[in-house]
């Protein structure tokens, strides 16, 4: 992941169970911040993906409105990521 001023963050995956969910970790100076996904089938050829994010250090309110913003085109580029495969 890249920051708004293009700085690189690390992300981690911290836990994942296959085809149900998975979380990250990002540490962002003394900040924590964890986005969880859900997947939930709906029908054999789609899913939804539901995500929330928490913050917790310092800065959580700032860092955590900035790693959200993004979240719509994020979103939107999994989802032509996944249309585009050919595990789809």
């Amino acid at each position: 992941m890249t920051s708004s001023d293009g700085d690189e963050i690390q992300s981690t995956l911290d836990y994942v169970e296959e085809n149900v969910r998975f979380d990250d970790v990002s540490d962002i100076g003394s900040t924590s911040v964890k986005v969880c996904y859900r997947i939930r089938e709906v029908s054999e050829s789609e899913v939804n993906v539901i995500f929330a994010t928490g913050a917790a250090g310092r800065d959580e309110e700032k860092i955590g409105k900035m790693i959200t913003s993004d979240f719509p085109a994020v979103l939107k580029s999994l989802k032509n990521y996944i249309e585009s495969s050919t595990f789809a």
